[in-house]
């Protein structure tokens, strides 16, 4: 079935593999019971997204897709002689575990699974008569492969940024004055400047560490609720308006839900993390980093996104308002609990949209960082994180150099705590 899509999407409506609803198991006989391996490690090696998605077909259909499922994955299992993967001790070391350390991992489990999640559905479209476009969409959570994120290439790290993120990590370091300087070293271009950082700390810091900026519109009364990630972007879910291409009219956002939380003020984000459906799971990296792009409401009018020459590009009337690109840092698969793995990414829009933004919203810009270091307490362990936040406001102008020498609109605040 997800071959059959994947052709049409590519060559068109008529383009077909043959006759494939016949590639299933038969319909789950009323005695069959799953074993325990089935329902206690799934979600150690697929998404818990398969497992709801036919939850939500059997509640919607009354047929028995999550038993057909178990049902599917037995007989591959047994047909192809795969092991039942455990822990994967080759790749993370128990202790780690324990620390809260995780690994992205593609098991040989993770095959049959969604092999027989895709066999559950050509079972349902042959014996249930499941509409076929229902079908493909539900197959589309087995894509491995977006088109348009395909061609995503890694460039190297900003060299501006130099040594500054690790001077975040010091302790009692200025925070704002550092990202004031971070700021300033990546906005040479009389084009387009950051608005959205996210970085590793080299590796003399801590393996797990990451350094996060963001530029948002606030008062200048604005005071974040305590214990809350300060630079962290709201997710935004967005249905791919031409197949699984990632291209197209992005989705409208209203401002109004995406404010971050406040004790006072107002704060919203100019980016919002993109979630594209198709996605493709072989982007896991991508995803947990965030494909954090510039929202649909920092314009008056619609934007569309779209991959080209190895980065994703945002649009206004066909014309480059922004750009997001990524990059590796040392990379490894694994990662702590409430980070992501070695790399990093640069979202970037134009000065005059920064400040139209603005003005459209009555509000200041301004930005908010947040510094966060799991450190080594012995080898393959790692302590709870240690973070850092700061926000603060800057009167700017257009003008050659972005942003001027700022004038301090609102009092920073730094803190330290333990999560």
């Amino acid at each position: 079935m997800l071959a059959d899509f994947m052709l049409k999407e590519v060559y068109g409506p008529l383009a077909s593999v043959g006759d494939w609803t016949s590639q299933h198991s038969g319909e789950v006989p009323p005695s069959f019971e799953p074993r325990g391996y089935f329902f206690r490690d799934r979600t150690a090696q697929v998404p818990s997204s398969l497992g709801d998605e036919l939850t939500r077909l059997e509640q919607a259909s009354r047929f028995p897709f999550v038993k057909q499922w178990a049902f599917e994955w037995e007989h591959v299992k047994t047909v192809t002689d795969a092991p039942l993967s455990g822990f994967p001790y080759h790749f993370l070391d128990a202790s780690m575990t324990r620390s809260g350390v995780s690994a992205q991992i593609d098991q040989r489990q993770g095959d049959i699974y969604r092999s027989a999640y895709l066999r559950t559905l050509d079972c349902a479209v042959d014996l249930w008569r499941m509409p076929l476009d229902v079908a493909y969409a539900a197959a589309c959570k087995c894509l491995p492969l977006n088109r348009g994120l395909v061609d995503i290439e890694r460039v190297d790290r900003p060299h501006w940024l130099g040594g500054l993120p690790d001077a975040c990590a010091a302790d009692g370091a200025p925070l704002e004055n550092i990202v004031r300087k971070i700021v300033k070293a990546g906005s040479t271009s009389d084009t387009l400047v950051p608005v959205h950082l996210k970085t590793p700390l080299s590796l003399s810091i801590s393996e797990f560490s990451s350094l996060t900026v963001s530029c948002t519109l606030l008062t200048e009364d604005y005071v974040p609720l305590q214990d809350t990630d300060i630079a962290a972007l709201d997710g935004a879910a967005w249905k791919l308006p031409m197949g699984a291409l990632f291209s197209g009219q992005a989705r409208q956002l209203e401002p109004e839900d995406h404010f971050r939380p406040a004790a006072q003020g107002k704060c919203i984000p100019l980016c919002v993390d993109v979630f594209p459906f198709p996605f493709g799971y072989w982007f896991g990296d991508l995803f947990h980093l965030g494909l954090s792009l510039p929202a649909s409401y920092a314009f008056p009018h619609p934007i569309s996104y779209r991959c080209a020459n190895g980065i994703i590009l945002t649009e206004l009337d066909r014309q480059p308002v922004g750009r997001w690109t990524t990059w590796n840092d040392h990379w490894t698969n694994l990662y702590p609990k409430g980070g992501n793995t070695r790399c990093g990414a640069l979202t970037e829009m134009r000065q005059a949209d920064i400040l139209a933004a603005a003005d459209r919203f009555g509000l200041k810009v301004g930005w908010t960082a947040d510094v966060k270091v799991w450190p080594a307490k012995k080898a393959m362990e790692i302590s709870s994180c240690r973070a850092r936040a700061s926000t603060f406001s800057m009167t700017v102008m257009l003008c050659a150099e972005w942003p001027p020498v700022p004038r301090l609109c609102a009092s920073s605040r730094e803190k330290n705590r333990s999560l």
